[in-house]
């Protein structure tokens, strides 16, 4: 007899104790997979390609090289998982923009809230203070290739185009927050997207770092999975991460001091 086929993202009514070893075995090897392909990352990071470079070692600071090189090792793994797991189509895994009037209305709510989010942080005095103003233009320009570039692209084409449809595959169970329902995976890729996302750091305290890291990482996930585009996951964690720098980067070039 024929079992009737179950929606994706529907939790079946029931499962036999084989289809729930199975169902754990699946899951155990995704995480297994993608924690694999994060390893490859830091340890490819290691061979110090791009700083091998001389011209590029000596007209950047060394850290800021570092976590440019890391991005890019990001990107590379992550479009080779991708395009394995897209069989080739990798505008189905959120390489597009579709749904672009959904997407812009979520954009412009998360520049709001995060507008209001980063004065608050700013008068209570939790961000760091970096002096730019020592530093040579050079890297203040690599800087802002890093917050307002590389880092949007790598981390979210990594931790949510990647890593976030990957293991969708393997966890079919929902949560409701706000009288939304969710994939729980979502939970999971924020986290880890707070904790191993590459950048410079924002705020005087880790415990800020992560918060506002799990945030993003939330509304990221949520974005992707609702619109299937990761545009406007870049956007806002090119604003949010950004934009605090951008100001103090002009402000140090054009000699005023915050």
């Amino acid at each position: 007899m024929r079992r009737e086929s179950i929606p994706w993202g529907v939790q079946p009514p029931y499962r036999t104790m084989k289809e729930t070893i199975l169902q754990v075995f699946k899951q155990i090897l995704a995480l297994a997979a993608v924690g694999a392909i994060y390893v490859c990352v830091r340890r490819w990071d290691t061979l110090e390609l791009i700083r091998s470079v001389s011209f590029i070692a000596s007209s950047f600071s060394p850290v800021f090289v570092a976590i440019l090189e890391r991005h890019i090792w990001q990107f590379f793994f992550a479009l080779i998982g991708l395009t394995v797991l897209s069989r080739g189509n990798l505008w189905s895994c959120g390489i597009n923009s579709m749904n672009v009037r959904r997407s812009l209305l979520y954009l412009l709510g998360f520049y709001a809230v995060g507008t209001v989010t980063l004065a608050v942080f700013a008068a209570s005095s939790v961000f760091m203070s970096v002096r730019y103003d020592l530093f040579p233009i050079a890297d203040r320009l690599l800087v802002m290739t890093i917050h307002w570039l590389s880092s949007p692209v790598a981390d979210q084409i990594l931790f949510f185009g990647l890593f976030q449809t990957a293991l969708l595959k393997a966890w079919d169970d929902k949560i409701k927050i706000f009288s939304e329902e969710i994939p729980s995976v979502i939970l999971l890729t924020a986290m880890m997207f707070a904790l191993g996302r590459t950048g410079l750091p924002h705020y005087a305290s880790m415990n800020f770092e992560y918060v506002a890291g799990y945030g993003v990482g939330l509304f990221s996930g949520v974005v992707y999975y609702k619109t299937r585009s990761l545009l406007t996951p870049m956007l806002a964690q090119a604003f949010f991460f950004g934009m605090p720098d951008a100001i103090h980067i002009i402000a140090a070039t054009i000699g005023h001091r915050l």
